[in-house]
């Protein structure tokens, strides 16, 4: 199971994953539905400017983002320091195999 602890956490099995996809920069967001966003901190249900929908999970403003289309809808994720963001791709990997883009 794929966990994010904390606000607007949530527990999603690895089958619920479609696919991931690492991104050196972040959507455009035209404003918060249901969320936070605190120094660099999004948490929440967000609208993009394209009109669409997706859940924020980041703590941190450095790249790397993980852009994670799931059963519930596109997520982003990403940890407060690059080393901890990439230490979770990592762990991903070997745990969603194929469904990881690079």
């Amino acid at each position: 199971t794929f966990c994010i602890e904390g606000d607007y956490g949530v527990e999603m099995p690895y089958q619920a994953i479609d696919s991931v996809f690492v991104m050196e920069t972040m959507p455009e967001i035209k404003y918060t539905k249901d969320g936070y966003s605190v120094f660099g901190n999004k948490k929440g249900l967000f609208r993009l400017k394209d009109g669409s929908d997706a859940t924020f999970y980041l703590l941190g403003k450095q790249p790397p983002y993980l852009k994670m289309y799931t059963n519930g809808g596109l997520v982003f994720v990403n940890r407060k320091t690059t080393a901890e963001t990439e230490q979770l791709i990592e762990e991903l990997k070997p745990k969603i195999g194929e469904k990881f883009i690079e």
